[in-house]
């Protein structure tokens, strides 16, 4: 996998933990990564980042990341959003994917090299262009 300088990632998760986890890994791999515990903080900072790919949970308080999602999908038709989610939100997720608002879906709890291999799946489409 080619990795780009530019490959931003924003990380959305309500839980501080899973956070710093995924933040400590990505940036292990060479990612840059900015960190959000809210959709409303979510939305901000991808204004003013403009990130590469977007880790994004489902169930946070307030705006869900389903909701973001559609936001974000507003902006940029072409984001890739890789969803967390809890298998109970099964069917929810499942018609976010029709609607055309994820690139991936992963269930809680997760394996971390899912999502690398996710990651690494969506910039080599971005390279060949296909995304």
């Amino acid at each position: 996998m080619i990795l780009l300088l530019s490959d931003l990632i924003l990380i959305v998760d309500d839980n501080p933990g899973i956070r710093s986890l995924l933040k400590e890994l990505l940036t292990s791999k060479g990612y840059r990564v900015e960190v959000a515990q809210n959709g409303a903080e979510a939305i901000e900072k991808f204004h003013q980042s403009e990130p590469s790919a977007v880790l994004l949970d489902s169930m946070m308080p307030g705006m869900n990341g389903l909701m973001v999602a559609e936001k974000l999908k507003s902006s940029s038709p072409k984001l890739p959003i890789i969803m967390i989610s809890a298998y109970s939100e099964k069917e929810e997720i499942k018609r976010a994917q029709q609607k055309g608002l994820l690139s991936y879906c992963l269930t809680k709890p997760f394996d971390i090299n899912e999502i690398i291999e996710s990651l690494h799946y969506i910039f080599e489409l971005r390279l060949s262009n296909t995304i």
